[in-house]
């Protein structure tokens, strides 16, 4: 009897955890452009953003800063890391961006900076310990906009899980620079895709 009570008990476990529906983030390649509905990498697939039935989704863009220069104490970006920003700005350029959100150090305004310029946009700055302050500015006030974040290996995360209202992503690594996340809000459906630029 007693084992028979510990397998329903189990049952009804599993079949509670199976009707959760937990977000996911979809992964693809490198990127070649985005647009308002697409992704579109460059080994030729499309990745689908989640349809603009109205003018209520919400799309925020999270990238961690290019590539930084070493052994200072605010650092600004390596060849590499300009080259980066300028392929961000690229990837950006077939889509409108509303606002631009960046915290203080050089390095992460340094990544979105060639895409201010070519938006004619000012980047505004967040303080990186109050995430959850930001994601919620970014949920109500930039509603049916499309908006571009640059943060850190740390930031990064902790935005896109609040955004998720899920822990997705947990760490990402010191020598990893090359991750976009594209976070789609409408109503209270969440999509995440993460792809390489």
């Amino acid at each position: 009897m007693k084992n028979l009570l510990i397998l329903t008990a189990l049952f009804f476990l599993f079949l509670n955890q199976a009707c959760v529906s937990i977000p996911k983030i979809q992964e693809g390649g490198f990127v070649e452009k985005i647009t308002t509905t697409d992704v579109h990498l460059k080994n030729g697939q499309n990745l689908k953003i989640a349809k603009r039935e109205n003018s209520k989704q919400t799309t925020i863009i999270l990238v961690r800063h290019a590539e930084k220069m070493k052994d200072t104490k605010d650092p600004g970006l390596t060849d590499a890391g300009m080259e980066r920003a300028e392929n961000l700005k690229n990837i950006l350029s077939t889509i409108s961006i509303d606002h631009i959100f960046s915290t203080d150090y050089l390095r992460a305004q340094l990544t979105v900076a060639p895409t201010a310029t070519s938006k004619s946009l000012k980047i505004e700055s967040y303080d990186p310990k109050e995430m959850r302050i930001l994601g919620q500015l970014l949920l109500d006030e930039y509603r049916g906009k499309t908006v571009l974040v640059s943060g850190h290996s740390n930031t990064t995360p902790n935005l896109l899980n609040f955004l998720m209202k899920e822990n997705v992503v947990t760490f990402i690594d010191e020598l990893d620079y090359d991750n976009l996340f594209v976070v789609t809000v409408r109503n209270d459906k969440r999509k995440a895709l993460l792809v390489k630029y």
